[in-house]
C-alpha cells in the first residue's frame, strides 16, 4: 500500500508541476525584447541672435524587437532625476517581431560665436548634456498583456540596454 501511495503522489505532483509550467509558459513565454540605441545624425549650425550661432544635433532613437513576438503599447518613461530628450511617443505604439523602428529628433542650442569658432565646428565638443548622459525606460506588453521593460542608459560614449520583467529602478 505504501508503494502505491508513493506512485500516486508522484504522479499527482508531476501533473501539478506540468500544469504550473504550462500556465507560466503560456503567460510569460512570448516575451518580446526591445533593444534601444541612440544613432548619430547630421549636425549643423546656422546663425542665431546677433553674436550667436545655433547648433543643431539630429539623432535617431532606434528601437529593435529582437524576438518574433510583437511588443504592444510601447511607451517611454523618463526618470525624474535625468533630463528628457524631445521624444514623446512611438506611433503606432507597437513593434512587430524582428522589426526596427526609428524616432528622429533634434536638439538645438545657441552658443556665442567665439565659442563655436574656437571648437572649429567640432560639434562633439559642444554636445549638450541631454545627449551625453540620460536614462530611458521603455515599457511594453506581450500579446497576453504582461508588461516588460527595457532600460537604456547612456554615459558619454557608453550605452547599456538591459531587459527586465519588473520595472527597473531609475
Amino acid at each position: 500500500m505504501g508503494t502505491f501511495l508513493t506512485v500516486v503522489t508522484s504522479v499527482i505532483g508531476g501533473l501539478v508541476l506540468a500544469g504550473i509550467i504550462y500556465v507560466l509558459k503560456s503567460r510569460f513565454g512570448s516575451q518580446p525584447r526591445l533593444r534601444v540605441r541612440l544613432l548619430p545624425g547630421p549636425s549643423s549650425s546656422k546663425s542665431g541672435r546677433p553674436g550667436n550661432i545655433k547648433c543643431v544635433w539630429q539623432r535617431y532613437l532606434e528601437i529593435c524587437n529582437l524576438t518574433d513576438f510583437p511588443a504592444l503599447d510601447v511607451s517611454f518613461l523618463w526618470p525624474a532625476t535625468h533630463t528628457r530628450l524631445p521624444v514623446e511617443r512611438l506611433e503606432p505604439p507597437h513593434v512587430d517581431g524582428m522589426e526596427t523602428r526609428k524616432i528622429e529628433f533634434e536638439i538645438v542650442k545657441e552658443f556665442p560665436r567665439e565659442q563655436v569658432l574656437a571648437c572649429q565646428n567640432r560639434f562633439k565638443d559642444l554636445c549638450p548634456s541631454e545627449l551625453r548622459s540620460f536614462v530611458l525606460i521603455v515599457r511594453y506588453k506581450n500579446d497576453k498583456g504582461v508588461r516588460f521593460y527595457s532600460r537604456f542608459q547612456r554615459n558619454d560614449d557608453t550605452e547599456v540596454c538591459t531587459y527586465h520583467r519588473l520595472r527597473p529602478r531609475r
